[in-house]
């Protein structure tokens, strides 16, 4: 499975639509570009989404 759809997967899971950008303080534009794969996070930004996703993880939140 590819970075952009792991990301669609955990913001849907999780029914964010603008909050992962606003978590992130990123535009949802860019959110999207991730999404799309038109984009890839920056490493800095990459680590961010990762400890967020351990987290959901943890929780159960998303298989």
């Amino acid at each position: 499975m590819a970075l952009s759809d792991k990301i669609k997967e955990y913001r849907e899971a999780r029914h964010m639509t603008q909050q992962l950008a606003d978590r992130l303080y990123v535009s949802r534009q860019t959110v999207c570009r991730w999404e799309n794969g038109t984009r890839c996070p920056d490493l800095i930004m990459a680590k961010q989404l990762a400890s967020s996703w351990e987290s959901a993880f943890r929780c159960g939140c998303l298989q």
